[in-house]
């Protein structure tokens, strides 16, 4: 009866960290594609600007969810890594270029000030050497996550409870 149970609940907890990980994975992702195309076509529209500035538009930023479009980061960086042009959202100093992966489309996580955002760093079109950062907050992904992990870990607490009982009353009854 104990090796039942042990399994059980090994299978349930395996389960719901496989489920986890996947959902999890799945929004990263979603936020990171459309993150990507944003940041193509920001850099595009700076490039049109001469490469020096922010053509940061009214249109919104990517959407997480269904909280709607997240507010924009956004930084242009010189070859030699100095900062040309940001937007105000930055919370302090934005990060230095030379913390920054080298600039291609893969999504990377980096913080401003006490905020997790979900960022990309790519080139901009026709300028050499000068680069664009254009980053979104992670606030609705991780709340998910903690959410996700506290129903999760609720469900296999109860599981756990509910598989002691169900043991205990079967051993129960097979001894008397």
């Amino acid at each position: 009866m104990a090796a039942t149970s042990a399994i059980t609940l090994a299978t349930l907890g395996v389960a719901f960290a496989a489920v986890g990980s996947s959902v999890n994975a799945s929004q990263e992702r979603q936020l990171d594609q459309a993150l990507a195309l944003e940041a193509r076509e920001e850099a595009t529209e700076a490039a049109a600007l001469g490469g020096d500035e922010l053509a940061i538009s009214a249109r919104p930023g990517p959407a997480a969810n269904d909280v709607g479009p997240l507010t924009k980061y956004a930084v242009i960086y010189t070859a030699a890594g100095g900062v040309i042009d940001q937007t105000a959202s930055w919370r302090g100093e934005p990060p230095a270029r030379g913390e920054l992966p080298e600039p291609g489309g893969d999504c990377f996580d980096v913080w401003s000030a006490d905020e997790h955002l979900r960022g990309v760093h790519v080139a901009v079109p026709k300028h050499p050497g000068v680069t664009l950062l254009l980053a979104a907050p992670r606030s609705d992904l991780d709340g998910d996550a903690r959410f996700l992990t506290r129903a999760m870990a609720t469900a296999f607490g109860i599981a756990v409870l509910w598989t002691v009982v169900v043991a205990l009353a079967v051993v129960r009854r097979l001894t008397q």
